[in-house]
């Protein structure tokens, strides 16, 4: 981020980063849904269910992560009203672990701590304290298509916040972002 961008510009930046992280707590969370649904009850894909919740999750936990960066590079725009909310959401992802899990886990086979290969019961046991040991509650907490009501879920208090910025800095979607 350059130093002298005028607000506006940088409001531009963070609706469009806002809008990007919706999509992407959005679409892991119904990709596991889908497939929870569709292998209900079905004992031989069970494996595969954590194969694919370890997917969804590794994407949700980046974007996590990626909200701990938008702030520290955006907090000074984000509106009095939502900034309680906005940093119990930082505070929250910390202390999950994520960027421990993000630095180490995603993306890698080696654990350079003890000069091996990270074994999945330890990929296994993060996950179980990122996801407080319910990985259905996990996704319900980032995405709920039934209740997304603010400040329930993560996408509750991305959308409001992008929505506000977007209304404080009269950001229009199709001339300010998409011609970026």
């Amino acid at each position: 981020m350059s130093e002298d961008k005028d607000e506006r510009t940088r409001a531009i930046e963070a609706f469009d980063i806002l809008n990007d992280f919706i999509g992407d707590c959005v679409t892991p969370v119904n990709v596991f849904q889908y497939f929870l649904i569709k292998w209900k009850g079905d004992e031989e894909r069970k494996q595969s269910l954590n194969a694919v919740f370890r997917l969804c999750a590794s994407q949700a936990i980046l974007t996590l992560y990626k909200w701990v960066e938008f702030y520290k590079k955006y907090h000074s725009l984000i509106p009095e009203e939502l900034k309680t909310e906005t940093k119990l959401l930082l505070k929250r992802i910390e202390a999950r672990e994520i960027e421990e899990f993000r630095n180490s886990h995603i993306g890698h086979i080696w654990n350079k701590t003890e000069n091996r290969p990270l074994y999945n019961s330890e990929i296994d046991k993060l996950l179980r304290r990122i996801t407080l040991g319910h990985a259905g509650n996990f996704m319900m907490w980032i995405h709920n298509s039934e209740d997304n009501s603010y400040p329930k879920t993560v996408v509750s208090i991305i959308m409001k916040l992008r929505d506000l910025i977007g209304q404080n800095y009269s950001i229009d979607f199709k001339d300010d972002v998409l011609e970026n």
